[in-house]
């Protein structure tokens, strides 16, 4: 009887001590920012640097590192003012432990010069010995004419994208001088002009002269799309031509970008979105050139994403687009992107520094619509008012596994929005494993 009594007491113990190791581990859980989460498949992983390979979001300890591994589904957002670590201590960690390929929007060459890759090509149109990207491949790999027209209708709508908060004259010339372009790209394409030979045409003659010239080469696309200016008002297709110019004048007279995007002999090695399934592709752009310069990184970028629209979801090379600056480049099809490359092992990794940047080229509804598509959320820092609240809410409100709360209490934000202000050396991260609070892991500390 005593051995029966002394054998439960035992057992007692033994489920104390386990509900006792339970306690203490959720409670350090939750004591580290993180919601616990004992069942259900985990979208983050916490491994030794060395071992680490994919999106290296923070620090755990000295030696160990929380990522989202390149076998995960799911794209990434950053939110963070300059100088708070998305180069240094996202960007460089993550493509050096990156084992696929990449395609990276370089601010100023940073990144290019602290990544070692035996597969990396740089492009830096400042460069005399840049590579060439060829902007028509991606309307060559088309298989039907249909299909050729679509993406020569898509590029003049990448070099002309609508505006948010546009006028209404303003919104008519953008709208109607994508129309010109339009018919110049699918006239002169089908001729075997380069893409800076259209652009220099375009550039050299006024509306009329170019409307004429279409007109002689009978291409029936082009000609639809120049009919409505037919007994237009003279000055109103004048304004037309002229908004159409200011978007090309980058490509038909900066000797850099032509050298870049010029017309290849045969023999020349260009480079193109498909490139990207054996290199990765750096685009270097230093930072007071970056506006001038994102109609190119839009083109480029945009025809990368479509490219992969139609890979096959068998494909197991992991492939990352880091577009740094995100909202500086200008309108996309980014939804389509985050919505149709995540089953075709192609990830998004999008940096920017305030909510309101992303609002203001693509409007608030489209922004909603985006974030909802990101798996994991990065914030290293932000001042902007709106921002802050975004992400207190994110986060959301303290809660006590062991107690029953008051509504009070369950108002109670797990981090104040002013406190998203002082992260310092923290960054947070966001993901339906819950919340959690790291060190920024910078490439240079060991």
């Amino acid at each position: 009887m005593l051995l029966l009594i002394y054998f439960y007491l035992f057992i007692v113990i033994v489920i104390l001590l386990i509900v006792l190791a339970v306690v203490v581990a959720v409670k350090g859980y939750i004591s580290r920012g993180g919601d616990f989460k004992l069942w259900g498949k985990r979208v983050l992983a916490v491994r030794a640097k060395s071992k680490a390979h994919g999106v290296i979001l923070g620090r755990t300890s000295r030696h160990s590192v929380c990522y989202l591994p390149e076998g995960a589904e799911g794209h990434v957002v950053v939110f963070g003012p300059t100088g708070k670590g998305k180069t240094s201590a996202l960007l460089i960690p993550t493509l050096r432990s990156w084992q696929g390929t990449a395609l990276v929007i370089d601010i100023s060459g940073d990144i290019s010069s602290n990544v070692e890759n035996d597969n990396k090509i740089v492009f830096d149109p400042q460069k005399l010995d840049t590579a060439v990207y060829n902007v028509f491949a991606a309307i060559d790999a088309a298989e039907t004419e249909d299909e050729k027209n679509e993406r020569l209708e898509q590029l003049a709508f990448l070099l002309m994208p609508d505006k948010q908060n546009d006028s209404e004259a303003g919104a008519f010339f953008t709208r109607e001088g994508r129309k010109i372009l339009t018919a110049a790209l699918t006239c002169y394409y089908y001729e075997g002009w380069g893409f800076i030979e259209i652009c220099e045409f375009i550039l050299s003659n006024d509306w009329r002269s170019l409307m004429n010239d279409i007109a002689k080469h009978d291409n029936k696309i082009a000609n639809m799309n120049l009919s409505g200016f037919l007994g237009s008002n003279d000055q109103n297709n004048a304004g037309c031509k002229q908004s159409c110019d200011s978007v090309i004048k980058l490509f038909g007279t900066n000797s850099n970008i032509k050298r870049a995007l010029r017309k290849t002999k045969s023999y020349e090695k260009t480079i193109s979105p498909a490139s990207l399934e054996t290199n990765s592709i750096y685009i270097c752009v230093d930072e007071p050139k970056l506006e001038l310069y994102a109609p190119m990184v839009r083109i480029i970028t945009a025809q990368s994403m479509e490219y992969f629209f139609q890979r096959p979801k068998k494909n197991k090379q992991a492939i990352l687009f880091c577009l740094d600056e995100f909202a500086s480049l200008g309108k996309m099809d980014i939804l389509a992107g985050l919505r149709r490359l995540r089953k075709r092992r192609v990830f998004l990794m999008v940096l920017t520094q305030e909510l309101a940047d992303i609002d203001l080229v693509y409007g608030k509804d489209e922004r909603k619509a985006m974030m909802g598509n990101f798996a994991v959320t990065v914030l290293l820092g932000c001042k902007n008012p709106e921002t802050q609240e975004y992400f207190q809410k994110l986060i959301g409100n303290k809660k006590s596994l062991f107690a029953i709360a008051t509504d009070d209490q369950k108002k109670v934000p797990i981090v104040e929005a002013a406190d998203l202000a002082k992260l310092d050396d923290d960054l947070i991260v966001i993901s339906d494993d819950g919340y959690r609070r790291l060190r920024k892991n910078y490439y240079f500390k060991k």
